[in-house]
């Protein structure tokens, strides 16, 4: 396999600011090895599908950064995201009114949580990329949207009514750690693409 080929494999779907720097990169330690010219990278760069399985680890696809990238508002005051506050605001409402007991303070606490965080969130992302921006409001929506409806979905996830209130908030919280990892990894990705392509443009 020549280099040509190799190339392809192992950037397969990836943007192309990722391709020229692997290109680059490659191509510079083929030369050092003196086998720029062989027909069998392989033995010295690897499997490329390996390759490229560890670059979309770190790297968002061509489909997913030109996706974030469109869904993006330069708008650091978009309306929409304004207005999911104020249904996650009726949210809360909505259930300490359908609490058939007066809520607890505990229950309380994690409501008004929610909303002041999803109010500091707008606020704290202003000055972030627009991409970055939206991808990290999103996040809030998804998180604060899950735990203001927890009751509902740990009643359809077979928990008895009432809610066993131990059981169920170790559950919300694994759950919500789990999404709040996978943000954290979709967010290194996305700032190391746009990493990535600034240097390219700087240097192209």
């Amino acid at each position: 396999m020549n280099i040509t080929d190799w190339l392809y494999r192992a950037t397969l779907s990836m943007p192309a600011c990722v391709k020229e720097r692997v290109r680059a990169e490659m191509s510079a330690h083929l030369e050092e090895a003196n086998a720029l010219q062989s027909t069998d990278v392989v033995r010295v760069l690897g499997s490329p599908e390996k390759f490229n399985r560890e670059l979309r680890r770190l790297y968002l696809t061509e489909k997913d950064w030109q996706s974030y990238r469109i869904d993006a508002s330069d708008c650091r005051w978009n309306p929409g995201e304004w207005v999911a506050l104020l249904f996650l605001v009726v949210l809360v409402w909505a259930q300490i009114k359908g609490t058939p007991a007066s809520p607890s303070s505990m229950q309380l606490f994690v409501w008004m949580g929610l909303v002041v965080a999803y109010s500091l969130m707008l606020l704290g992302t202003q000055k972030l990329s627009p991409v970055r921006r939206r991808q990290w409001r999103h996040a809030a929506v998804m998180l604060s949207g899950l735990a203001v409806q927890w009751p509902y979905f740990a009643e359809f996830l077979g928990f008895p009514n009432p809610i066993p209130a131990l059981p169920s908030y170790v559950l919300l919280i694994c759950l919500l750690s789990l999404m709040l990892r996978h943000f954290i990894q979709l967010d290194l990705k996305i700032r190391r693409t746009m990493r990535i392509e600034r240097h390219t443009e700087m240097t192209g």
